[in-house]
Formats: C-alpha cells, sequence, structure tokens
C-alpha cells in the first residue's frame, strides 16, 4: 500500500545528494508529496509534483505502478529504477534531461531593456486572477500554473509574466514550483505565423 508521508524527514537520506528543486520543494512541504510504502522506516520513496516523479531508495515496483493520472515525467535515481519503470510502461518514451542551473540571479537592466524592446501591439502583463484562467485555456499555457494546487496557492506562491498579443498569450515565462530558497520556472515563446516578429 502507499502512503503519503507526514514526516518528510525520513526520507531525507533516500534523496540525499540529488540536487533538484523539485525534490526540495517535497521534502519542505512546500508543493507535491513524498510517497512511501513504509511510513515508520521507508527505504524507497516518490517525491511528486506537478507532472514530475521522482524515485529514490530501494527500487519499488508498486510505488511505479501507482502513476497518477495522465501524463508523467518519470526520474529514476539510478538503473535500477531506469529497469522497472521501463518494465511497467514499455510504451513509455525515454529522454535526457538535462540539470537546470541553480543559483543564478536575475540581470535587472538586461531585462528591463528586453521589455522596452517588445513590438508595438505586444504587452507585458503580470499572471493575475484573470490571466490564470485564461492560461488554463490552452494545454500549453496551463503549464505556467498548473502545478500549483489551486489559483489562490499560485497567487499567493507563484511568479510569472505573460506577453499579450491582441487578447492572446504568446510567450511567457512562470514558477513552474517554488521551494523555500527560490522556484523553477517555465517559459514558453510560440512561433506561430501571426507572432513571428517576437524574437
Amino acid at each position: 500500500m502507499i502512503y503519503k508521508l507526514t514526516d518528510t524527514l525520513k526520507a531525507k537520506n533516500l534523496f540525499e545528494g540529488w540536487e533538484e528543486t523539485f525534490v526540495y520543494t517535497c521534502m519542505q512541504k512546500v508543493m507535491g508529496n513524498i510517497y512511501v510504502v513504509d511510513r515508520c522506516e521507508p527505504t524507497s520513496a516518490l517525491a511528486s509534483v506537478g507532472c514530475f516523479r521522482f524515485f529514490a531508495g530501494e527500487p519499488n515496483r508498486e510505488l511505479v505502478e501507482n502513476k497518477p493520472d495522465g501524463f508523467g515525467i518519470f526520474v529514476p535515481q539510478n538503473k535500477a529504477w531506469e529497469e522497472i519503470i521501463e518494465e511497467v510502461y514499455p510504451e513509455a518514451k525515454k529522454v535526457t534531461r538535462y540539470a537546470i542551473k541553480k543559483d543564478t540571479q536575475f540581470d535587472s537592466s538586461l531585462l528591463k531593456n528586453n521589455i522596452r524592446m517588445l513590438p508595438e501591439g505586444y504587452e507585458l502583463r503580470r499572471i493575475n486572477a484573470a490571466l490564470y484562467d485564461k492560461c488554463l485555456e490552452d494545454s500549453v499555457t496551463a503549464d505556467f500554473v498548473s502545478s500549483f494546487e489551486s489559483k489562490e496557492k499560485y497567487l499567493r506562491d507563484g511568479r510569472g509574466f505573460v506577453i499579450m498579443k491582441n487578447g492572446k498569450i504568446v510567450a511567457g515565462a512562470s514558477s513552474y514550483i517554488r521551494y523555500r530558497e527560490g522556484i523553477e520556472s517555465r517559459w514558453i515563446r510560440w512561433n506561430r505565423k501571426e507572432e513571428n516578429t517576437l524574437r
């Protein structure tokens, strides 16, 4: 049986050395959850947030088999976990996910200069309650906000901006997850014919 771990410190050693913001947020109980098959002394664990699933500790088929509905990205800690995932989901597509640089800092002057370069007809807007709803209208832009449990949680803990043209979202960047020390963001830029001038 699978359990949601309330005392995430019990799984700390299983994720030791795994520098992933997705794991941080689950361990810190900011977003997502840690799942185990043994609540007292877990030897295997699953950190789950948004569509990401991180498997750690001793490989456990039951954790792999209990996939939530919908699209999921499974990240194995080692080859043994990888083999179980491939066995349970032989149709799954295997891809390489590259690490995202940590401890980055924004160059405020560069960002302000980029805003001034927006072509006429484009508008930069912060994601508010109305734009949150608009993001959910399209499966692509839904990724900006969908990993948060609710609109209220996104508006409280998330940060994001979109570029609008003629009432449509044509690009944007938003926090996909939040952890105590920062955020991990997603950005999207379209290259549709009518939006080709946005570079």
